[in-house]
């Protein structure tokens, strides 16, 4: 009997769709696979059957994240902004000043109606910043 080892199930199928069509046709030509993350093997019964589900999810959420990194590498080589919008460079400014005067991340974010995650990023130039 013949058997295919693979390392993941993204790396064998690119689809749910062809990965059941492929073992379909390898139960039809008596071929066993063996995928090594997450460990299963096709020669012994299934004896987990939520060993499988897990595996075809961790599957398909890899392929989605597959194709959102190709769709954001073609964006950039388009020449357009991935990710959110910056905030306006006054309001960066204004973020580190007031850190730097002593506010909390979260009266900033109150003060510039920013979330305190955005007070934290922009200001926290200022709480690296040693004076000389």
């Amino acid at each position: 009997m013949d058997v295919v080892i693979v390392w993941r199930l993204d790396r064998f199928a690119r689809s749910t769709s062809q990965l059941w069509n492929t073992l379909k046709e390898f139960e039809q030509h008596d071929v066993d696979l063996i995928v090594l993350k997450p460990a299963i093997d096709t020669r012994t019964p299934p004896a987990d059957v939520f060993t499988i589900l897990r595996a075809v999810a961790e599957f398909e959420t890899e392929l989605r994240r597959g194709r959102i990194r190709s769709g954001m590498a073609s964006a950039k080589a388009q020449g357009k902004r991935v990710g959110r919008k910056r905030i306006p460079k006054r309001k960066q400014d204004n973020a580190r000043r007031l850190r730097g005067k002593g506010h909390t991340y979260r009266a900033i974010a109150e003060l510039l109606k920013i979330s305190p995650r955005t007070a934290f990023t922009y200001a926290q130039e200022a709480d690296n910043y040693e004076a000389p």
